[in-house]
């Protein structure tokens, strides 16, 4: 299946982005092919990760959660995100700070 997403990205999250690819190109912004190819990966990790049963959010609020990922779902629930978003978030959060 063929999706198009319109994606808005201003020069501070083209950078961002190409530097989570590559960290040595700081001055260099993604391109669109660097941005397609980063939201391809990201479907592919989110798409292994769904499971059946995943908790809510109310339920994730309830655990113990190291600060900076509550600080996360504390803003995205702020900004009235879905339970399914923030999930996501949490979840590249993770793999973000684990490289």
């Amino acid at each position: 299946m063929i999706v198009n997403v319109r994606l808005e990205l201003d020069d501070v999250q083209r950078n961002r982005i190409s530097r989570l690819i590559n960290p040595r190109a700081a001055k260099r912004l993604a391109s669109r092919q660097d941005i397609t190819e980063f939201v391809r990966g990201c479907v592919e990790h989110a798409a292994g990760a769904v499971h059946i049963g995943t908790p809510t959010t109310e339920s994730i609020r309830a655990e113990a959660r190291p600060p900076d990922e509550q600080l996360l779902i504390d803003s995205l629930r702020r900004e009235g995100k879905c339970d399914s978003y923030i999930r996501g978030a949490l979840q590249v959060h993770r793999d973000l700070r684990g490289r």
